[in-house]
C-alpha cells in the first residue's frame, strides 16, 4: 500500500473513530447515570457505537466492497474482544474509586490502536488469491 493511501486511511480512521468515541462515551455516560451499571452501560454504548463504526469504516475508511457477511462476522468477533477488554478494564480501574464515566475515554484510548490494526489486518484484510497466470489481491 502506498504511504499516501495509508495516511488517508489513518486520517479517515481518526475521524470515524472520533465520532464513534464521542457516541460511545455519551451513551455510556447517559446509561450509567440512569442505571449505575458498568456492564449495562458498556454493552449498550459499544453495541450502538460499533454499528455506526462498522458502517463508516466499511464504506469510507477502508472502501471495502467485500461480502457483508464475511466482514460482519469478523467485525463482531473484533468488537466482542474489545467489549470484554474494555469492560474488564473499566470495572477493574473503577475499584480505585474513579468514576467509570471518567475512565471510559481512558480505556478507549488504550484499546483504539489495537483496534485499528485489527480492523485493517483482520476485519478488512486483503486475501491473496492464486490464479493460473499471476497472483491477484482481492477483498473477500
Amino acid at each position: 500500500m502506498r504511504p499516501q493511501k495509508l495516511r488517508l486511511q489513518i486520517g479517515r480512521w481518526i475521524l470515524v473513530g472520533g465520532a464513534s468515541v464521542s457516541l460511545d462515551w455519551a451513551i455510556f455516560a447517559l446509561v450509567y447515570i440512569a442505571s449505575n451499571s458498568i456492564l449495562l452501560s458498556n454493552t449498550i454504548s459499544i453495541f450502538l457505537s460499533s454499528t455506526f463504526n462498522f458502517a463508516c469504516h466499511k464504506r469510507w475508511t477502508f472502501q471495502d466492497n467485500g461480502k457483508f457477511s464475511d466482514r460482519t462476522r469478523r467485525y463482531i468477533l473484533n468488537q466482542f474482544v474489545n467489549y470484554l477488554v474494555s469492560t474488564v478494564l473499566i470495572k477493574t480501574l473503577s475499584l480505585s474509586g474513579v468514576n467509570p464515566i471518567l475512565l471510559k475515554p481512558i480505556v478507549i484510548s488504550i484499546v483504539a490502536p489495537v483496534n485499528f490494526l485489527s480492523l485493517k489486518y483482520f476485519v478488512f484484510a486483503l486475501e491473496k488469491v492464486a490464479t493460473v497466470n499471476h497472483n491477484v489481491e482481492r477483498k473477500y
